[in-house]
């Protein structure tokens, strides 16, 4: 699993906390985190949980990986991929038959493949997104974006893994085939772009008509789609409602 944030902070930290605990508190598995630093320490419940701090327990992704695999884990957490080297370490760990969560700065799903494929170049770029597609389970971007009211709002972009999305990793995007095309197709296993994470945020009354057009991936249709909503509603309120009392 790649958890995509962009170069703001957007609580996927935090996120992926979330995600070890719920994991440590209901799975008995050996859990084991390569991270730089520690932000968040885990107490175990049901797990297991081995934390590693680069600089103090290990000196490179890479020995840290080769260290824990020693320690028959069922899950690791490896920090946020910078390099095609770092990169190489978690598509080694998930080749293996681990489940593999880290984190990567792109601003979108396409952004996580293209930066991916864009740390290799010729035959290398062609591998790797053989071993992608292979191995990789769950693509998810996060952005917070302004809640009606104050606050903040966590906003997600999904893509997660089938026969054609394998073939668009290996091959690449065409005129008749895109990842959110893929996602919107898939929405009923829970896949979605940021483009629908808008509508049904701005449908909760959770942001504003303008934080959902900003934060889209296509302003204009969100813009569009908000609109023919409005106006429906407001057909639906002002058409005559038919009834009339009994004489």
């Amino acid at each position: 699993m790649i958890w995509t944030r962009p170069r703001c902070s957007n609580g996927s930290p935090s996120t992926i906390a979330a995600i070890i605990h719920e994991i440590n508190r209901n799975l008995p598995h050996h859990i084991v985190t390569l991270e730089d630093p520690i932000e968040f320490v885990h107490k175990p419940v049901s797990c297991v949980v081995n934390q590693r701090e680069k600089g103090t327990d290990f000196s490179s992704y890479r020995d840290g990986l080769r260290a824990a695999l020693r320690q028959s884990p069922h899950v690791i957490l490896i920090g946020e991929v910078r390099d095609a080297d770092e990169m190489e370490v978690v598509l080694s760990a998930a080749e293996t038959g681990h489940l593999v969560i880290t984190t990567l700065h792109a601003t979108s799903v396409r952004g996580t493949i293209q930066r991916i494929a864009g740390m290799y170049s010729g035959a290398q770029e062609i591998e790797i997104r053989n071993r992608l597609a292979s191995c990789l389970k769950w693509v998810i971007g996060q952005r917070l974006v302004p809640k009606v009211g104050g606050g903040r709002t966590a906003i997600h972009e999904i893509l997660g893994n089938n026969y054609r999305m394998q073939e668009l990793i290996r091959k690449g995007e065409g005129p008749s085939r895109t990842y959110e095309q893929v996602m919107e197709q898939n929405s009923h296993d829970g896949w979605q772009t940021y483009d629908q994470a808008c509508l049904e945020a701005f449908k909760k009354h959770l942001i504003s008509k303008e934080t959902a057009i900003q934060h889209a991936t296509t302003p204009g249709h969100v813009g569009r789609s908000i609109n023919h909503l409005q106006n429906s509603l407001n057909d639906y309120f002002s058409a005559p409602s038919g009834l009339r009392l009994m004489e």
